[in-house]
This record gives C-alpha cells, sequence and structure tokens, in this order.
C-alpha cells in the first residue's frame, strides 16, 4: 500500500492545483494509494479512481503533528524561513503516523511513503511508476530508505542532515509501530533536551543510530530518479 498526504499548511490555493496535477498520473497508475486530506481539500479528489482511497482527517488528529504544533520548541536556525515553518516541520514528521494509521484498514505487506509531489523529482517518471508497480509485490526484510550520506555524519539539530532523502521509503508492517514508537521517542527528546523540532530525516538519522541499525536498510540515492532506479538494481543484480 502507498501512503501518501496533501494539506494546504501554506495557505496556497495555486499550489494546491499544481501538486494536485503532478499526483494525476500516480492516481491513475492503478496503484493501490491510501490519501490522507484535509475535508478541505477533499473535493478535489471526489472523481478520482476507486484504487485512491481518499481519508478526510484533519491534522488536529494526529499525534505527532500535534506535538509539533502545538509546541513551543526554537525552529531549526540554519533553514529555509518561508518553507521550513512549525507546520512544515510537523507535518514531516506525521509521516509514519499516517502509515501506521494505514496498516489499521489495510492488509498489505508493504507500505510505502512517497511524498504527493514526488514525480517533480523525476526525469522519466513512466519507469519511476514501473518501478512503483514491482516495489509493491516484492519482499522487504527491512525498512528501507534512500539517501544521499553514508553514514556517520555528525547530525547538527539546526540544520538538515541528509542521511535519507525522506520523499520516498519501504517499511514491511512488521516494522511500522517500532519505527513510530523509536520515531516518537527521538522527537520528544530533541524536542526537551535541545528545545528544538527538527526536519524528519534527522529524527531518523538518530533513530537509525541509537536504535534501528538492525531493521534500517539504506541505499544510496540523490533526490532524483536514483530514488526509484537504484532501489531496482539492487533488486536485480
Amino acid at each position: 500500500m502507498y501512503v501518501t498526504c496533501l494539506y494546504d499548511i501554506y495557505n496556497k490555493a495555486d499550489k494546491m492545483e499544481e501538486y494536485i496535477k503532478l499526483f494525476s498520473p500516480i492516481a491513475e497508475s492503478g496503484l493501490q494509494i491510501h490519501l490522507y486530506t484535509s475535508p478541505e481539500l477533499a473535493h478535489h479528489f471526489k472523481n478520482y479512481p476507486k484504487n485512491v482511497h481518499i481519508f478526510e482527517i484533519p491534522l488536529s488528529f494526529f499525534e505527532l503533528y500535534s506535538l509539533g504544533i502545538n509546541s513551543t520548541c526554537n525552529l531549526p536556525s540554519q533553514r529555509t524561513e518561508h518553507k521550513d515553518t512549525r507546520e512544515y516541520l510537523s507535518l514531516m514528521n506525521n509521516k509514519i503516523e499516517f502509515m501506521l494509521r494505514s496498516t489499521e484498514i489495510c492488509e498489505d505487506e508493504n507500505i510505502i511513503w512517497i511524498d504527493f509531489a514526488i514525480l517533480k523529482l523525476f526525469k522519466n517518471t513512466t519507469q519511476a511508476l514501473e518501478h512503483f508497480k514491482k516495489y509493491s509485490t516484492l519482499h522487504f526484510d527491512k525498512l528501507t530508505m534512500p539517501g544521499c550520506w553514508s553514514y556517520g555524519y555528525v547530525l547538527f539539530p539546526n540544520s538538515v542532515h541528509w542521511r535519507f532523502c525522506g520523499s520516498m521509503f519501504i517499511c514491511p508492517r512488521k516494522y511500522i509501530q517500532r519505527f513510530y514508537n523509536d520515531s516518537k521517542e527521538s522527537l520528544l527528546h530533541f524536542m526537551t533536551t535541545e528545545n528544538i523540532i527538527m526536519w524528519e530525516v534527522n529524527i531518523w538519522c538518530h533513530v537509525e543510530t541509537i536504535k534501528a541499525k538492525e531493521y534500517i536498510q539504506w541505499y544510496y540515492a540523490l533526490h532524483d530518479d536514483t530514488m526509484v532506479d537504484n532501489l531496482y538494481t539492487i533488486f536485480n543484480s
């Protein structure tokens, strides 16, 4: 099951229209998708194909988002201010909770996160969609994540850490609850000890370092076609 979301955290209706157009090839691909969105945006998806399951749930319903948005913690000093808002960082940290909720309403072995506008990163979108179709049927022993940086770079809370790309990852059902618990614990750790809310990729780096080396499988990729191509190469090598 593929999982994604669309929420208008910047109050920019034109951006929503742009993202929805980008998502259309994924919606029309036949992939089974859980799409979380707000009741205000749900009308955009009323004529979507049946393989896209729409869940109209306000962000205030979700625990990890609420932890971030209701906190008074500092935002990272080395951020893009118009983009890396409290709303954005809180939403990014909620990716694993969307996936956890999906395990309650589907029986799929693989729960696969993709950012709603992920196709903007790819040059060969047709090939990417073909890879997506294969990944939903493959067996994964570990939580499998693409990333730009090899293991060992120092994690600085005030700057984004690209150990993981963040835009896509595959989690076997058996690790969803554990990864959720570990992510929540790390999020709370930095909120209480460093008084900061960070990017989800920083949180995942901390999770990997402290708790999850045995169940996270990293592979090299950039924010481009290599996210899907390199994983395909690994499975066919």
